[in-house]
């Protein structure tokens, strides 16, 4: 049986600030959807820490500011799940992601 995903995720580079325990970390997303990221950093994350996730979203001039949980590690990364995503943020992401489509279609 294979898992399905909830959300399409879509490659993507972005600055993500990130505040872990009162220290702010910066990180790089090498893909986004609406129910996470994967994060390149030079600091790993343990599992289940609980962090806030700020970035902009590109030609919005919305950023998402919201709670997020590392659910996962890799070699290169680790993915965090969003825990609390507000309807203008979600807005901005499906608007963006539609254009990233469009474009991958495209090539």
């Amino acid at each position: 049986m294979t898992r399905r995903r909830a959300h399409e995720r879509y490659q993507c580079e972005i600055s993500v600030r990130l505040v872990h325990e009162g220290r702010e970390l910066h990180a790089v997303s090498e893909n986004l959807s609406l129910g996470g990221m994967l994060l390149r950093s030079d600091v790993s994350l343990p599992l289940a820490a609980e962090v806030k996730v700020q970035f902009d979203v590109p030609s919005s001039g919305i950023t998402v500011e919201t709670d997020a949980v590392v659910r996962w590690h890799k070699p290169s990364g680790f993915g965090v799940q969003f825990m609390s995503l507000r309807a203008r943020e979600v807005w901005a992401l499906n608007r963006w992601f539609t254009k990233l489509s469009a474009v991958e279609q495209s090539i």
